[in-house]
């Protein structure tokens, strides 16, 4: 009895070893012409370096292996489903927009050379003005799932600090978006970092307000009237930068506007 056990262990282990390596081998072959083009240029030199090799072996693979988009989909199905919030260095919002996240770096090169290029316009009598755009994630209302940082925000308040210091004249657009009572997250694609671009023409519309006051422009206002313009509407037809990371089952579709 000890022994039949014994021996259908042994052919069930033998059956799936036989299954992964039958599916590795299936996909080896898919891909084969990708890794044939790769081995080509490492054959006639093109590589500089054994490490250069395996880096552009490694990126072309992962780019065009066979059925990346349905394993991707796959894959963030599942993870969707068991309610992961964070997947390919990619998090998911409380109200499930997608973004990524950064923390830790230093301003203080950006900021002094930014000083250093207002000093240098000045002496020529060229006005420099710094507009501030806004980062995905609202300073009042991070909804980031728990354990993930991200301090883009307070690295933007440091810039800054230290531009306003050096005398650079700057428009911080994330004062105006709360001064309008706009509605943050509504202002980007939900699988995107980039801005709609109804909010990018309101943003347009605030710096030549801007620019009118301080500077003395004279640019009518119907320019920047959304009014004068036709707007059409694509529902769930865009997939942005951070979708494309997770699958159209993580993050879904985007509506472009």
């Amino acid at each position: 009895m000890v022994l039949k056990q014994t021996r259908r262990k042994i052919t069930s282990l033998h059956i799936l070893t036989v299954c992964f390596l039958a599916i590795l081998a299936v996909f080896g072959v898919m891909n084969f012409d990708t890794l044939l083009a790769d081995m080509s240029k490492v054959a006639e030199g093109e590589m500089e370096s054994v490490d250069d090799a395996i880096d552009n072996i490694e990126a072309d693979y992962n780019e065009e292996f066979f059925r990346k988009n349905d394993f991707l989909n796959v894959n963030g199905l599942v993870n969707n489903w068991m309610g992961v919030r964070v997947l390919n260095e990619r998090a998911k919002l409380d109200n499930g927009q997608l973004t990524y996240y950064y923390t830790g770096g230093s301003v203080e090169e950006n900021s002094q050379n930014l000083i250093a290029l207002n000093e240098f316009l000045q002496q020529r009598d060229i006005p420099l003005l710094y507009v501030q755009a806004p980062c995905k994630i609202d300073p009042d209302d991070p909804q980031l799932p728990a354990g993930v940082e991200d301090d883009t925000n307070e690295k933007a308040d440091e810039f800054l600090d230290q531009i306003e210091k050096g005398g650079v004249p700057y428009l911080d657009l994330r004062e105006e978006m709360e001064a309008d009572g706009l509605d943050h997250y509504s202002m980007f694609f939900s699988t995107d970092h980039h801005w709609t671009p109804k909010a990018a023409f309101w943003g347009y519309g605030k710096l030549i307000e801007y620019m009118n006051e301080q500077y003395g422009y004279e640019i009518d206002s119907s320019y920047y009237d959304l009014e004068n313009y036709n707007v059409q509407t694509y529902e769930d037809w865009f997939l942005g930068s951070h979708g494309k990371r997770v699958g159209i089952y993580y993050g879904g579709w985007t509506t472009l506007m």
